[in-house]
């Protein structure tokens, strides 16, 4: 939520009292918590991509697309536009389809297996530089190609089953979904500092992404039993000669260990499919060991 009051994307007076029934241990509310964080929520509305904040999501209204079955992304959009004729109190997701998936077959086969191998057609946000393209459609055409009989007769899957990028039949144990990991970090920190260890970590962040949030990383980052050298907290790192992010190196003793953190600036949660040729200088630095800054 912090990401997105910064993004502008929230207004001042639910976000602030969002911020003192959520996080003020002393005004703590729970049920208060809730009802303030369901007031946030109907701000921003589906167009804005949490994994990737300034970036565009998919709109495409294409009749190529099945709509029996339907990625959330579009879903949200075709339920916004639904709301805005007034017509989403009668009409169920069934009642747009127009013909079956297995009947579309030949005509969906060709416009989505360009789109997928061609996405460079589609304009990327103006922001881009231009060694970076993004396709906000590009998982919705993944999702829809990987759902189509062929696709799953050649792959020799079950026809009944449904592919989707995350799979809301997997049951995860809410203990372990809110159980702190840091101390992971932590254990491999102090392996990392042994005489004669030869670990080397690195932790990145999109900048640009809400759900792991660079801000929630630098909570518990520089608190895992390393300290950051001086002259190495926030250095600038480039490519092309433009800023691409910011690296921090920590201290690990007399080692051949290593263990920084890297930002990307712009990057998404997926950080390769929002700034792929900066991942890329990213992880080549990463293994070699130079940077740029």
């Amino acid at each position: 939520f912090q990401s997105f009051f910064m993004h502008g994307l929230f207004p001042a007076p639910p976000y602030h009292k969002w911020e003192n029934y959520c996080l003020n241990s002393d005004t703590f509310n729970e049920d208060a918590c809730t009802n303030a964080t369901d007031d946030l929520m109907k701000y921003p509305g589906p167009g804005i991509n949490q994994y990737a904040l300034d970036y565009p999501v998919c709109t495409e209204d294409d009749p190529d697309f099945p709509t029996e079955i339907s990625p959330p992304e579009l879903e949200a959009q075709r339920k916004l536009k639904m709301q805005n004729k007034d017509t989403m109190a009668t009409m169920t997701r069934h009642d747009f389809a127009s013909a079956s998936v297995h009947s579309r077959r030949r005509k969906t086969e060709s416009s989505q297996v360009n789109r997928l191998l061609q996405h460079i057609s589609r304009p990327s946000p103006p922001s881009l530089p231009k060694d970076d393209i993004f396709d906000p459609c590009a998982e919705a055409h993944l999702y829809f190609y990987l759902n189509r009989d062929d696709v799953k007769e050649a792959l020799h899957v079950d026809l009944e089953r449904h592919w989707s990028a995350c799979n809301p039949d997997v049951k995860y144990s809410l203990e372990d979904v809110f159980t702190p990991q840091i101390h992971r970090y932590a254990e491999l920190i102090a392996r990392a500092k042994k005489n004669g260890s030869n670990f080397k970590m690195m932790v990145y962040s999109g900048d640009d992404d809400s759900v792991c949030s660079t801000r929630s990383t630098q909570y518990w980052i520089y608190n895992v039993g390393a300290s950051y050298h001086e002259d190495k907290l926030w250095k600038t790192w480039t490519f092309n000669n433009q800023t691409a992010g910011f690296l921090t190196e920590f201290d690990l003793g007399d080692t051949d260990s290593s263990f920084i953190f890297v930002t990307v600036h712009g990057g998404g949660h997926e950080l390769p499919a929002y700034r792929p040729a900066e991942a890329l200088s990213m992880f080549k630095s990463y293994f070699s060991g130079e940077w740029d800054v």
